[in-house]
């Protein structure tokens, strides 16, 4: 399926988690549409160029890129985003890394490096990783396997896949995005309806409502 964008913006991260033990760790690369927040895919597996790899070339499938346009990249200072983009995109893109700075755990700058393309092609609130960061603390949330200091870890890569697969048909196609709200009254009278709620599969133009389980379990599949 290609789904043609209405937001050329996209953040890239990693999530870290165990698996089998503690002293197994298992990263969960994820990629999400800045304008819609719609989260496209993830990958399982460890923190190098092999899974972001396989990551972005899920994503190359699923996204129609116009004549004469780009997609715009924004990820973290891990060096594989930089090369499966490269191998992935060649030049359709352009690419911001954002490096945070610590000192014994404590945030000292930020700094933004324009690996290709300029300041001016990351327009409005799109110079930083935040939304995909959000979207990593909302997995945080729903997913117990992704707690930091947790017993309940996952102790199956395939159940891990299949609990992301869940809270992703969720995320995107069942609860609405606070953000994503569109005010249509400015009245402060009580029960009178003020906004128009998304989800962000709506959002982005794939659906015109929300969906439920119960069409994920009886959609015919061909």
């Amino acid at each position: 399926m290609s789904i043609s964008l209405i937001s050329k913006f996209l953040q890239l991260d990693e999530i870290w988690s165990y698996v089998k033990n503690k002293k197994k760790t298992l990263w969960g690369f994820t990629s999400i549409d800045t304008d819609s927040r719609f989260w496209f895919n993830f990958e399982l597996g460890s923190r190098t160029k092999h899974t972001a790899n396989k990551l972005l070339k899920v994503l190359k499938s699923m996204i129609l890129i116009p004549t004469g346009d780009k997609i715009k990249f924004t990820t973290d200072k891990l060096a594989a985003y930089e090369h499966a983009i490269e191998e992935h995109f060649s030049e359709d893109y352009a690419y911001l890394q954002i490096v945070k700075l610590r000192y014994k755990r404590i945030l000292r700058t930020v700094k933004k490096v324009f690996v290709k393309g300029s300041k001016d092609d990351f327009t409005g609130k799109t110079q930083n990783t935040s939304y995909v960061e959000r979207h990593n603390l909302t997995l945080r949330d729903r997913v117990s396997y992704l707690g930091r200091k947790t017993i309940a870890y996952c102790k199956s890569k395939i159940q891990f896949k299949r609990i992301m697969w869940i809270n992703l048909f969720d995320y995107n196609y069942i609860k609405y995005h606070k953000s994503l709200r569109i005010k249509i009254c400015e009245s402060k009278i009580k029960f009178v309806k003020k906004y128009i709620h998304q989800t962000p599969a709506m959002k982005i133009g794939i659906t015109k409502n929300t969906l439920n389980w119960r069409f994920l379990l009886t959609y015919p599949v061909f």
